[in-house]
């Protein structure tokens, strides 16, 4: 049986991890894009290139899944996703429930440990 702890901290050593990347570039993109006025104006031309090293592209052919409540801020990323698919290459599947379904669903996806689950909109208690 392999040990996660280790496996945890052999990849952290070579850089993050394939989620621990695309989560970051999912929120740095949605933040960039939700600053937009109109949907239409948010191009990948206006997003920061790939200057000083970064590659937007690294995981292009990549799926991740967004589970997230539904909720005014996933109405307004939702029209944006296309945009983060044109940048990185990564496709999004995205789930939005009610709160009291998307709870329920989060909690027994993360206590199943299956890692279904990419990005996830944060609730409070």
């Amino acid at each position: 049986m392999t040990d996660r702890t280790d496996h945890r901290q052999r990849d952290r050593r070579s850089g993050p991890t394939r989620r621990e990347f695309v989560g970051g570039a999912l929120g740095t993109a949605g933040l960039l894009l939700a600053g937009r006025r109109q949907a239409a104006e948010a191009t990948p031309s206006v997003i920061p290139s790939a200057q000083g090293g970064f590659d937007w592209r690294k995981y292009e052919g990549t799926q991740i899944r967004l589970l997230a409540n539904a909720h005014p801020w996933t109405d307004t990323i939702k029209p944006r996703l296309g945009d983060f698919q044109d940048l990185t290459g990564i496709k999004v599947v995205e789930e939005d429930l009610p709160e009291t379904q998307f709870r329920q669903k989060l909690t027994t996806e993360l206590s199943q440990g299956t890692g279904s689950v990419d990005v996830m909109m944060s609730a409070p208690a």
